[in-house]
């Protein structure tokens, strides 16, 4: 397969559709483009937004296109879901979601804040901002060097460890 795909998933269940796309980005590359042509009521977007994968979406009737950028970890959303695993799981990396990871836990907050997020300070900011982000696009976002984000993920990983 080549650095970017199109699939159809129209008409299937969502664990069939969950299925095929763990499948094919299996065999994509991070940073190739996805395009996923499904049903409007599919869920697919819905998992997107979940985990915290952006993507653009446009509506054509009941068909909806989902486009993104793959990013690591996304194989194994899927992989986990058609899997009929986890999801309760909540993990932290790169990809977690901020929103969620404040759900979770809220002293996460804190460390976020101190590792220089700032717009989080703000409660209208924080609850338009952090449902759409990951921590990855946080650190872009602010221009966060590399050492200074794997701190700041293991510091948020010792709340993990004090659940």
């Amino acid at each position: 397969m080549g650095k970017n795909a199109v699939v159809d998933i129209r008409n299937k269940t969502t664990r069939e559709s969950e299925t095929k796309l763990s499948e094919v980005l299996n065999r994509m590359p991070v940073g190739s483009v996805l395009e996923i042509i499904c049903d409007a009521d599919n869920g697919i977007a819905d998992i997107l937004s979940e985990k915290g994968i952006e993507y653009e979406m446009r509506s054509l009737g009941d068909t909806v296109i989902l486009k993104m950028s793959v990013v690591e970890g996304l194989v194994k959303i899927f992989e986990n879901i058609a899997k009929g695993e986890d999801d309760d799981v909540f993990t932290i990396d790169e990809n977690t979601n901020v929103g969620e990871l404040i759900e979770h836990y809220p002293d996460a907050l804190d460390i976020i804040i101190k590792y220089g997020f700032s717009p989080l300070k703000n409660k209208i900011l924080r609850k338009v901002m952090a449902p759409k982000i990951t921590l990855l696009g946080a650190k872009e976002h602010i221009g966060m060097n590399g050492e200074t984000f794997e701190k700041m993920l293991e510091e948020l990983k010792l709340l993990e460890e004090q659940k």
